[in-house]
């Protein structure tokens, strides 16, 4: 890659300098946010019942001391006479401050604080506006916050007097600062702010552990994961031979991956051997060819005849480095298929389709009649019998390279004076193709390695009759790239049916 060709990544949320957050990290985080929501949710829920509790019970004394004063009032004995108030009998704690109006008239009062106008407006009023109810206010005077239990009685006085009111209207508000309620519900949420914290910093703690410990094995899988290299293909499983549930898949999908990828290097080092070997060979019979005609002065037409057996030999060798290149191709996807092809559209599409189609009969009889003379020199037959009006979706010059390919094979491998017979036929949405000869056929144990790179059954006749055990191969990969299949079955001394399935183009 050129430098003009580096693609820069570009950070995403999440990302750290191009370094994503970890697992570790995620989990800290998200278990970190939920419990720091359970702790603040729970902290403000303990002091919400805290401040009801204790305004509940500062209420309570409120009133207690404020039935201790009305209790102080003293009905008249005699009619005519005014209501009085036993100030003795007025117990007051503290800083709690009260003021009594009994029909409009101030009876008693204690260190009332400088009432707020709008509370001052409120309780002006002596006539009760609702006879016997309670209520309470809460102010800040004097620099200090009251809360005060406002209520208002209706005492009777003698039912059967005739003199004098039946009944005294008593306005009562008993107040006291709130400063100690407050201190106390200050001090919980303190409390609770605190034990929020320790319980969030213990539990992250205790996550941390926890995912630490339980990301072990995926760290041992990573371990053992990495010691894999080209010397050593062993995917080693756990030492205690057990393994986490979770990770079992991971672990059978790698050890999955590792045997493609070993057998995979495989194929390329052997297919690598062999290249090297085929083209050392090659190059070693041009070489010996063209110093045999160097060793001595010979005539023009002895020149002639070693540049010629140098020439074949130089085809030969561009035979194989052509052969090379489409497998190569095949293997990168390059020269169609199809690939990269998903969003053209309009003409281009319809070129793209035109040119992944093949017509069987077409194709078959070019490629046969290409292939006479080949035939004729062998001494083979070859007969033809294809079902009309088939179209198969793959490109033309793979299909002519194809059955170029099987074709050539079958008639190479065929007894003088033998046919091959080569038929095509509609089995469901498959085009089925078969190439068959009468030949000497492939040992059992040889028939799972034909489509194999650079393999023949028989090293020295292969050779000899200029095959390099790559025509097979590329059959195949070019068949299976068009989303087809290729087998073979075969005897020894009856001969080889290699099957070819296409799919046929939808109408």
């Amino acid at each position: 890659m050129t430098p003009g060709n580096v693609t820069r990544g570009t950070r995403t949320p999440g990302m750290k300098a191009g370094r994503p957050f970890s697992i570790r990290t995620r989990l800290l985080l998200s278990v970190g946010s939920i419990l720091l929501v359970a702790s603040v949710s729970g902290a403000l829920l303990v002091v919400r019942v805290v401040r009801e509790q204790s305004y509940a019970s500062f209420d309570a004394r409120l009133g207690e001391h404020a039935q201790e004063v009305m209790a102080a009032l003293q009905l008249p004995d005699e009619p005519g006479e005014r209501i009085e108030m036993r100030q003795t009998a007025v117990s007051v704690q503290g800083r709690d401050w009260y003021w009594l109006n009994v029909n409009g008239e101030r009876l008693g009062e204690r260190d009332v604080p400088s009432l707020p106008p709008s509370e001052a407006a409120s309780l002006a009023d002596a006539a009760p506006t609702r006879p016997d109810g309670r209520g309470f206010i809460t102010f800040a005077a004097n620099g200090a916050r009251y809360r005060a239990l406002v209520m208002r009685q209706r005492v009777l006085a003698d039912p059967d007097s005739k003199e004098g009111p039946p009944f005294f209207d008593a306005t009562l508000v008993y107040g006291a600062p709130v400063d100690r309620v407050e201190g106390h519900i200050q001090d919980v949420a303190h409390s609770a702010a605190l034990g929020c914290l320790l319980m969030l910093f213990a539990s992250l703690g205790a996550t941390w552990l926890a995912v630490y410990f339980g990301l072990r094995p995926l760290r041992r899988l990573a371990e053992r994961a990495t010691a894999i290299d080209s010397r050593s293909w062993e995917f080693q499983r756990a030492a205690d031979g057990l393994e986490v549930q979770e990770l079992a898949p991971l672990t059978e999908a790698l050890t999955l991956l590792v045997d493609r990828l070993r057998e995979a290097f495989d194929r390329e080092r052997q297919f690598f051997g062999d290249a090297a070997h085929e083209l050392k060979t090659g190059v070693a019979i041009t070489k010996s060819t063209l110093q045999l005609g160097l060793q001595r002065k010979r005539e023009a037409v002895e020149y002639q005849g070693y540049l010629s057996r140098a020439l074949d030999d130089t085809e030969r060798l561009h035979d194989l480095v052509a052969r090379m290149l489409t497998l190569a191709a095949i293997d990168a996807g390059a020269g169609g298929g199809g690939e990269g092809r998903a969003g053209w559209t309009g003409p281009e599409r319809d070129e793209a389709a035109a040119a992944e189609r093949a017509d069987v009969e077409v194709e078959l009889e070019t490629v046969i009649e290409g292939m006479a003379s080949f035939a004729e020199q062998r001494g083979c037959a070859m007969e033809l019998a294809v079902a009309k009006g088939m179209t198969v979706t793959i490109r033309a010059d793979d299909f002519r390279l194809v059955f170029q390919n099987l074709i050539e094979n079958a008639v190479r491998y065929s007894e003088t004076g033998g046919r091959v017979e080569v038929r095509a036929r509609r089995e469901g949405g498959m085009c089925a193709l078969e190439v068959r000869d009468w030949g000497a056929g492939i040992a059992a144990e040889a028939l799972p390695h034909i489509f194999e790179r650079f393999w023949r059954g028989d090293q020295s006749r292969s050779r000899a009759s200029g095959g390099f055990g790559l025509g097979l191969a590329i059959a195949s990969g070019l068949v299976r790239r068009a989303g087809g299949g290729i087998s073979a079955t075969s005897a020894l001394g009856q001969g080889t049916t290699l099957m070819v399935r296409l799919p046929l183009e939808r109408e």
